[in-house]
């Protein structure tokens, strides 16, 4: 059985059934551990249940880009700047690191656990630019990826054709401040990131992603998914 902590939640104060009550009585295994467990279900399904945001469209995943990775990449380039104050050029997951589709409509604290059920946590790492290029290699090479800051092209050998970072700042020590998981940043998913410096080690990723929805709903909005043309896979001539 798995309780999960929900930040600025608690889980009502309830008495499991003692031993005592139950024995004498003839119940299977699978009864008394059931007759255990009825006290928490109620009120964890209710935490679990609870609205953070509401979507204007469904949040679908695909490739070269998709409206679930470019919202979510967003959401996190936002709030991890919010988070580490520290400006975030790029932000980037890996396209298996999203387990869920979102609908249309609400979104409850269960999709957020759904979508990222992983323990990994956010981590800004500072790349060169020869180090962020390699990383847009492996992303074309891969047919893309959720990522978001950044607009780039991708040939028909999944080559990397050309790109632009759409919000890197420039800075005094000329490096690009690069937003995702410590998951990635340690070779997860065959991705290799070579970098200068960890800047940043946040929150786990799905407190991140319910982090910036709330602030989203706290601001009277609600969420946009949308596919707008940052990864573009070219035509054959």
């Amino acid at each position: 059985m798995v309780f999960i902590s929900c930040r600025q939640q608690q889980l009502a104060s309830v008495e499991p059934l003692k031993s005592s009550e139950i024995s004498g009585k003839e119940l299977t295994d699978d009864q008394a551990a059931e007759a255990l467990i009825v006290p928490y279900r109620k009120p964890l399904q209710e935490i679990m249940q609870q609205v953070l945001c509401y979507s204007g469209s469904p949040a679908t995943k695909e490739l070269p880009e998709s409206s679930l990775g470019n919202l979510i990449c967003d959401l996190l380039r936002v709030e991890g700047k919010k988070m580490s104050s520290l400006h975030v050029d790029v932000a980037f997951m890996n396209q298996g690191g999203l387990r869920i589709e979102w609908p249309k409509g609400a979104i409850t604290r269960s999709m957020v656990l759904e979508i990222m059920p992983f323990e990994n946590r956010l981590q800004l790492i500072a790349v060169d630019s020869s180090q962020f290029k390699s990383l847009l290699e492996q992303i074309a090479k891969r047919g893309g990826a959720p990522i978001s800051g950044v607009r780039m092209e991708i040939n028909q050998n999944n080559q990397l054709q050309s790109w632009s970072g759409t919000s890197i700042a420039p800075k005094s020590d000329g490096l690009i401040y690069l937003l995702t998981s410590d998951y990635l940043v340690n070779g997860g998913d065959s991705y290799t990131i070579g970098y200068q410096k960890l800047l940043w080690t946040g929150p786990k990723v799905r407190d991140g992603i319910e982090q910036a929805i709330v602030a989203v709903n706290a601001a009277g909005d609600i969420l946009k998914p949308a596919k707008d043309g940052r990864i573009t896979k070219l035509q054959s001539p």
